[in-house]
């Protein structure tokens, strides 16, 4: 039967042996460094390849309702579903959270436009959709 170490001794060892095998898998570092670039090219690639650029584009009018222009007789599409990107994205949503394309179209666009006014990435806010309510239109949080 092995001796039992006292836990001061039993925690020092788990420590020595971890040291002395190089610390963390060097796959763990691999992977973060892949993600990294993943993540800077993506951004760059939308971006034009133009990190800092000048002005950018007026965003078009978008009514925030389909009430607000009741007066005109016709709602207008948010311009943003116009772009394949957010189509794709859009497509993918949908498929996987089974719902409707139409409202993930609406969600997905917003979540572009919104990121691009306040400067986030909209996956980001997509994915934090998806985690958070997984796109269930009447979800609570708990807290």
């Amino acid at each position: 039967m092995p001796k039992r170490l006292p836990c001061a001794a039993r925690k020092t060892a788990i420590r020595n042996r971890f040291a002395r095998s190089g610390g963390a898998p060097a796959g763990v570092f691999a992977m973060l460094v892949v993600v990294l670039v993943a993540v800077v090219s993506a951004s760059s690639a939308r971006d034009g390849g133009i990190v800092a650029g000048g002005p950018a584009q007026p965003p078009a009018t978008i009514p925030d309702s389909p009430r607000s222009d009741v007066g005109q007789g016709h709602w207008q599409r948010p311009a943003a579903s116009a772009d394949p990107e957010i189509e794709a994205v859009a497509n993918a949503v949908a498929r996987r959270y089974r719902i409707s394309l139409e409202a993930t179209r609406e969600l997905v666009g917003t979540a572009y436009r919104e990121g691009k006014v306040i400067g986030v990435d909209p996956l980001l806010i997509i994915a934090v959709m998806a985690v958070e309510s997984r796109f269930n239109p009447i979800a609570q949080s708990d807290g």
